[in-house]
């Protein structure tokens, strides 16, 4: 009986604390995390991977996002103290888990997270429809992140949906996720489906082809398309490069926080200035935030001035200085080879879908992180996928799934 409710006990909460991340129902997320800690009790966590040089980077990495806020206060450093044990632990759990689940299980909850993924789709959509936001699908909590995350699961399953419906059956399928895309405005789903076409199965002729028709359509709408047109703006702000501002500026603009593009260049140039001032340890985690409102106010008084450092290629010389880069370098970069070499080794068996899944997860990580601001859906992120990717490299016996299947590799 045990062995049964464990698998149920550990996937349900992994699907529930997914569900309280995109819907911000921190709660919910508090207690599937301390349900899977509690399972440390009934499975074997310490595990060789977690001693490997990429878990230790892994936990090195997610300790100054958040343990290093004792440099902000004393109350702060112990809240983000506990939230660093609570992640760690249940992350290690389900990684254990997942990495020595049999093929079918899985098979299914890859499935049952694919499904929960779709019905958060549908709901964004239908929500913003009928609230009236034809477009600029970003007003659901942080629905939008299933956007990036359905593009990684349609390519993953390419061969599953080429084998059901056929090649043009899979190119409907992207070509109809592409639109969605395209009116919701998301610019880094934009980017990441650009990169994970490049990265898919496809001939690499037919990518060469798609590559240039997309580049002269997305020119020629860009061109035509209303200025006023919010996806057009989207658009428009990944081709054209903008004038740099002088900081004097900013302070005269009205409503800045609307903006968002004008606004995240302020904050990360202000992030760039408390580098400069503290360079070894940085300001602690959330920092800058600290810093921010005690130079501008709260979000609402400064005009959006106040806002929270965006990339973590700004926040973190901010808030953990040459230590913390040095941490974050050491952990992209052990992560980047892992990636590379797991690929390089699994492309021999067999040349799936599914076996992309690392490079498809990579181009993500490095995408959100890239502009979005630090959340616990990114500190997962961080750790989940530093955690299964140790595990993969430490024994081929952790985290080998048959890619003849369709499995997860």
């Amino acid at each position: 009986m045990m062995s049964k409710i464990v698998p149920r006990v550990i996937e349900g909460c992994a699907l529930g604390f997914y569900i309280s991340l995109v819907y911000k129902m921190d709660k919910v997320g508090i207690f599937c995390l301390l349900v899977l800690c509690a399972n440390a009790l009934v499975l074997p966590v310490l595990r060789r991977f977690l001693f490997s040089k990429l878990a230790i980077a892994s936990i090195l990495y997610i300790a100054m996002a958040t343990v290093s806020a004792f440099l902000v206060s004393p109350q702060e450093g112990v809240y983000r103290t506990v939230q660093f044990f609570i992640l760690v632990l249940s992350t290690a759990v389900f990684a254990v888990y997942f990495c020595n689940a049999s093929d079918r299980r899985r098979a299914i909850f890859i499935g049952r997270f694919a499904l929960l993924t779709g019905a958060i789709f549908v709901h964004m959509v239908l929500y913003h429809l009928a609230n009236g936001h034809f477009t600029t699908w970003k007003y659901l909590a942080d629905t939008k992140s299933v956007l990036s995350v359905s593009i990684i699961l349609i390519f993953f399953y390419e061969d599953w949906i080429s084998r059901k419906w056929s090649r043009t059956g899979f190119y409907v399928a992207i070509v109809t996720l592409l639109l969605l895309l395209m009116i919701s405005g998301e610019r880094k789903a934009y980017i990441l489906f650009a990169a994970i076409y490049l990265l898919s199965r496809e001939a690499v002729l037919i990518k060469i082809g798609v590559v240039v028709v997309g580049a002269v359509a997305i020119a020629g709408f860009a061109a035509l398309a209303p200025p006023e047109s919010y996806v057009a703006r989207q658009v428009d702000s990944l081709i054209t490069p903008k004038r740099e501002m002088q900081i004097g500026e900013f302070y005269g603009i009205q409503n800045i926080g609307d903006q968002s593009d004008i606004i995240r260049d302020f904050v990360n140039r202000m992030a760039r200035e408390q580098f400069r001032e503290s360079p070894i340890l940085g300001l602690g985690a959330t920092g800058y935030q600290s810093w921010s409102r005690a130079n501008f106010g709260l979000a609402t008084d400064s005009r959006g001035l106040a806002m929270n450092v965006h990339g973590e290629i700004n926040r973190i010389p901010a808030e953990g200085g040459v230590i913390g880069i040095a941490v974050a370098s050491a952990y992209y970069v052990l992560l980047i080879v892992a990636v590379i070499r797991d690929f390089l080794i699994r492309v021999k068996w067999n040349n799936s879908s599914s076996m992309r899944a690392p490079l498809y997860i990579l181009s993500f990580l490095m995408i959100y992180a890239s502009v979005e601001a630090l959340d616990t859906f990114m500190l997962e992120l961080i750790l989940l996928f530093g955690f299964v990717m140790a595990a993969r490299i430490a024994s081929a016996g952790h985290c080998k799934i048959r890619t003849n299947n369709g499995y997860l590799p």
